[in-house]
């Protein structure tokens, strides 16, 4: 529906589909005790893409916020933390992706 309307970026459409290309990470997981190497990789390259070139800081920066959206049972119902919570909703599954991929 998105992209039948050009809403959707295909570099977005793809991230959603691949996870990004899966080059090497060399920066460490900073919540290795809940978050998965595979979705801390994800999220990395997502602050590759135009528009969550931050991400990646601010995931690393409120580690407690996102800590509570991973251990949600419903996390795609809940908000994103600030200010990721104003995002569309494909960007919003995006972010869902990365960090709980059961969710999607």
């Amino acid at each position: 529906m998105y992209r039948s309307r050009g809403e959707l970026e295909m570099n977005e459409f793809m991230f959603f589909l691949t996870g990004g290309v899966g080059l090497e990470n060399k920066l460490a997981n900073p919540a290795n005790n809940w978050l998965s190497d595979k979705c801390w990789d994800e999220i990395c390259r997502l602050s590759t893409l135009k528009g969550f070139e931050t991400f990646r800081e601010h995931f690393t920066t409120h580690l407690n916020e996102w800590k509570q959206y991973y251990d949600s049972k419903e996390p795609q119902e809940d908000k994103l933390p600030e200010p990721w919570d104003k995002l569309d909703v494909f960007k919003s599954l995006i972010i869902l992706r990365c960090i709980r991929p059961d969710k999607v």
